[in-house]
């Protein structure tokens, strides 16, 4: 791929930020999902993309992890799925400068026991609505996924949209066999 992010890294070494959403707990409700700051406390996301930008982080990542239909379904807030999307990339595109990236966040489902209940087309179907609205951004970064079920699904539908993708595994246990095949799981 001829994109100018593969240009830049081997160029040099990017800083990015992190724990975006452990960092913006303190600032959410009760039993709201903390992608919803992005509409209703935008001041304090910009601030924590501000604070990160300032420190050198030439990664600005959003506020999207689990802006999921399932995550935002649970705490009664689906409608405002693709809003939400869409504004963390705003919020973080806001404060990169010259030079920065925004990379917009798509975390794993969370379904755990109940994955099973849900057929690979419904996780396609909900990470292309995710994905799809986060167009604007300038990667997508699919985080710390343990399923490759659902790990599949999220590649496919972030390919689809055509921006870098950089997948990262979390850990769940089983070592390295447990991800033995990751090269299946990438999108075609």
């Amino acid at each position: 791929m001829n994109h100018p992010l593969f240009h830049e890294l081997q160029r040099r070494v990017l800083i990015g930020s992190g724990a975006i959403g452990t960092c913006l707990r303190a600032h959410a409700a009760a039993g709201e999902p903390v992608e919803l700051l992005n509409l209703r406390q935008p001041e304090a996301v910009h601030a924590l993309h501000a604070a990160y930008y300032e420190a050198g982080s030439q990664i600005l990542v959003t506020n999207t992890f689990a802006a999921n239909a399932i995550a935002l379904g649970e705490a009664g807030f689906a409608a405002l799925g693709a809003e939400i999307n869409r504004a963390g990339v705003r919020l973080a595109r806001e404060v990169a400068g010259e030079g920065s990236m925004v990379w917009a966040s798509v975390g794993p489902l969370g379904l755990g026991l109940r994955l099973d209940d849900f057929h690979a087309e419904d996780l396609l179907r909900i990470y292309r609505e995710q994905c799809a609205t986060l167009v604007e951004a300038d990667a997508l970064l699919l985080e710390t996924f343990t399923d490759q079920r659902e790990a599949r699904a999220a590649l496919q539908a972030a390919g689809e949209i055509g921006l870098p993708i950089i997948f990262q595994i979390g850990h769940a246990g089983g070592g390295r066999r447990r991800w033995e095949r990751v090269d299946t799981l990438r999108a075609a």
